[in-house]
């Protein structure tokens, strides 16, 4: 099984924009390759499936996170997932994803966990360094 998760996002107390969350287009596009050539899987939208759950960001108080908690992301990995991809299309999301991918990884610890988005193509070696994701 594989399962494809989009983080929550974070967004600025105060600010001058919106910071709306972005639709996770990259996973989508993953999912109809997925679907094309016949694999099993799950999506996870942490954002999108708790819009209105908007919390206090612990590590900065002039940040909130919207979407779902790591709790409640890794609760819904079917427990058949060998495979987890996760998108990372803003490094201002990095210390996010980088949590849920570490819950994961206690959770699934022999699953393959592959890092996609902007972010992890922008900076590899420090995405690698800091998160748990595998060299493929």
């Amino acid at each position: 099984m594989i399962t494809l998760i989009n983080p929550p996002g974070i967004k600025p107390v105060a600010s001058l924009n919106m910071n709306s969350p972005s639709p996770p287009l990259g996973l989508a596009y993953i999912a109809g390759t997925l679907r094309g050539a016949g694999y099993v899987f799950h999506v996870i939208d942490a954002t999108g499936a708790a819009f209105d759950q908007i919390r206090p960001y612990p590590e900065r108080k002039d940040f909130l996170v919207q979407g779902l908690t790591v709790d409640e992301i890794v609760a819904r990995i079917p427990s058949d997932t060998d495979i987890v991809g996760f998108s990372c299309i803003f490094s201002s999301v990095w210390p996010l994803t980088r949590g849920v991918a570490h819950a994961v990884r206690h959770r699934f610890p022999k699953a393959l966990l592959v890092l996609g988005g902007e972010h992890g193509t922008a900076v590899p070696e420090y995405s690698l360094r800091e998160g748990p994701f595998d060299v493929i």
